[in-house]
């Protein structure tokens, strides 16, 4: 990263997209940015180009090795998405049925 005055990861994270594509609804940067285990969303360039300077953000938040993990994996389907929330929640609340 160069020397320039950077944003803070979380600057954009109350941004609002009008219409998620993989989950149908609207949706918030901070899910965008993060909802790939820590990492971003396949679809981050895509929905966010022209509302906001997405790919120096992410050349300044994120290592060349982490987009590459992001971009060059196959997307998972929408079905693949929902079960990995699930997973995720049963996770997080093992006492839970």
């Amino acid at each position: 990263m160069d020397e320039r005055e950077q944003p803070a990861l979380t600057c954009f994270d109350t941004r609002e997209h009008w219409r998620c594509p993989i989950l149908g609804g609207p949706v918030h940067f901070s899910y965008c940015r993060a909802m790939n285990g820590g990492l971003p969303c396949h679809r981050v360039l895509g929905c966010w180009n022209g509302k906001l300077d997405i790919q120096t953000y992410l050349q300044d938040h994120f290592t060349p090795e982490q987009l590459d993990r992001v971009f060059s994996q196959p997307a998972p389907g929408r079905m693949g998405t929902i079960f990995e929330a699930l997973r995720r929640v049963r996770e997080q609340n093992p006492h839970q049925e």
